[in-house]
């Protein structure tokens, strides 16, 4: 099991030297066409080992508590896109 393991992840380094694209590709492609629940199931694996991991740091509380400061620009941006994305749904949804 541990061989297959390592053969696996020797043939991806040997993919992503030849072409990144391709590797990255290769890597999502078994998340293309998940329905939107398995997509959710996945998403809270993920979120589950990511605080396993936070849990095994000495220093899980600072960890946690950090948050990286906003840019400065950051509204303004955030406005930009929101006001965006609602004309966007407004143009979705408007008459047929």
């Amino acid at each position: 099991m541990e061989l297959e393991r390592k053969q696996r992840s020797i043939d991806a380094l040997r993919q992503m030297s030849q072409s990144p694209q391709a590797a990255v590709e290769a890597d999502v492609a078994p998340m293309r066409g998940l329905s939107p629940t398995a997509r959710g199931e996945r998403l809270v694996a993920v979120s589950r080992a990511a605080w396993a991991v936070l849990r095994a740091r000495p220093d899980f509380h600072q960890a946690v508590a950090y948050s990286d400061p906003l840019p400065k620009d950051f509204a303004a941006k955030w406005s930009v896109l929101v006001a965006g994305r609602r004309a966007q749904q407004s143009a979705d949804s408007g008459p047929r």
